[in-house]
């Protein structure tokens, strides 16, 4: 017989699920496993065998935590955490316990993407470049030196990578006379970056260009602002 060594602990991928309830709820020989899981798995001992976590439905939507220095961490930032027996209580269903390779506790018992934001307030979970929606464009500066320079307040801080912007453009006398739907067209799309440049020449003596842009990513198609929703259909990507 063979021994390879993978400095894995049995207790790795034990789990055990239990009615939701004031314990106990489960069978002697269930919460005694329970018990075991706990003493192993807690985040905050340097000994432990696994990092426990626990899944169930709470408030209407599936919730994950981890157990860390004797309490379970919630998946929402502004939750506190919670003992085992509010956890349990506070189920809406079954509540079942893994005991989770270590480093993995917090992952799988809260932040599956592994992104700035938990689970509980991500519109994206399963996207580690996407975890809240974008809002409308803001800060937008034209400085007209040469090509036409366009920059506006960049999303990526606030709502994740995955943003990108659509740039409408349009002149000022059409707008006048065609409205706004008519007079717009996209200048460039799909941008990545809070910034463009416009080569076209200036416009004539009496007329102008104006700008509008859109922010958009996988949580939220976007808008050009109130009173613009007109434009909310218009594409800018190649197809």
């Amino acid at each position: 017989m063979f021994y390879f060594p993978s400095e894995t602990r049995p207790a790795v991928g034990r789990q055990v699920t239990l009615p939701a309830g004031t314990p106990p709820t489960g069978s002697t020989e269930d919460e005694a496993l329970l018990a075991t899981l706990i003493a192993l798995g807690d985040l905050g001992d340097l000994n432990r065998h696994c990092e426990l976590t626990a899944t169930t439905v709470s408030g209407g939507r599936s919730r994950a935590w981890h157990l860390s220095a004797g309490a379970w961490v919630t998946d929402a930032a502004a939750d506190p955490p919670m003992t085992t027996t509010a956890l349990r209580e506070s189920a809406a269903a079954s509540i079942t316990f893994t005991c989770a390779s270590i480093d993995s506790g917090p992952r799988l018992g809260g932040n599956r993407d592994e992104d700035v934001v938990l689970d509980g307030d991500d519109c994206a979970p399963g996207d580690a470049d996407t975890w809240t929606e974008n809002g409308v464009v803001t800060g937008v500066t034209v400085e007209a030196n040469g090509p036409t320079s366009l920059t506006w307040g960049e999303q990526v801080t606030v709502s994740g990578p995955s943003v990108r912007y659509d740039l409408v453009s349009g002149s000022v006398s059409e707008l006048r006379s065609m409205g706004l739907a008519a007079a717009s067209s996209c200048l460039a799309g799909d941008l990545d970056t809070a910034e463009a440049e416009d080569a076209r020449p200036d416009p004539p003596s009496g007329d102008g260009t104006f700008y509008l842009l859109r922010a958009e990513n996988p949580c939220f198609d976007g808008t050009f602002g109130v009173g613009r929703e007109a434009l909310d259909g218009l594409s800018c990507t190649s197809p």
